[in-house]
């Protein structure tokens, strides 16, 4: 399926199951490559996190670059990329205290 199309069935079906409610904050991706320029209205990571935006829920877009494709099953480029996104979410939530982790709707 699609990026959103994974998206809708975490948020409305494995989420609902899980927690019984939305999440404070979608992260979609990472993908290989960058979203910038022209491509970003294709990319269906960036159109997951503006559907989560859409949807009230705050939302994060991750590219991780080039050479970052999982072509191996243990390529040590992920191990970065997923510390950089925990750190990340650390860093939101160190902000942010006991408020919201970011403003609804945003992406």
């Amino acid at each position: 399926g699609t990026p959103v199309a994974a998206l809708l069935h975490g948020l409305e079906v494995v989420g609902q199951a899980r927690w019984g409610n939305a999440p404070d904050l979608v992260l979609s991706g990472p993908n290989e490559g960058q979203n910038v320029g022209a491509i970003i209205l294709s990319s269906g990571t960036v159109s997951a996190a503006q559907f989560a935006a859409v949807s009230g829920i705050p939302a994060i877009a991750l590219s991780a670059g080039s050479g970052t494709e999982a072509t191996t099953l243990d390529n040590p480029l992920s191990r970065v990329v997923a510390q950089l996104t925990l750190d990340l979410v650390k860093h939101l939530e160190h902000r942010a205290g006991t408020s919201a982790l970011l403003p609804q709707g945003l992406a």
